[in-house]
């Protein structure tokens, strides 16, 4: 039971970290093509998923390896089989909510 609450407690931490340093929820196509904890190909190499990702650069797919955690630019995240996990978008996602948004005002 010990060992079951530390788990919960280091779980709760690291979402927490994650949140205040990706406060941009990824949307359900990204989180839907590499859940947390499945494994993604990049660079021939597997990666365990551990979270996604927002920055100026993008959306990507965050892994860890025996290394550490890398963010994976989506579009490159493989599977076992080399097929990619994801077809490229060309739009910025924070333009569709902003546009959504403004559209629902009066």
């Amino acid at each position: 039971m010990g060992d079951q609450l530390k788990a919960a407690e280091k779980a709760l931490v690291e979402l927490e970290r994650d949140i205040q340093a990706n406060p941009v929820p990824p949307p359900a196509w990204l989180r839907s093509g590499a859940p947390v904890e499945t494994e993604v190909v990049w660079n021939g190499k597997t990666f365990e998923v551990t979270g996604h990702r927002w920055t100026a650069d993008g959306w990507f797919v965050v892994g860890r390896d025996a290394r550490g955690e890398v963010a994976i630019p989506y579009a490159e995240a493989t599977d076992g089989q080399g097929m990619p996990l994801y077809e490229p978008r060309t739009s910025n996602p924070r333009c569709w909510s902003t546009r959504r948004r403004h559209r629902l005002r009066p």
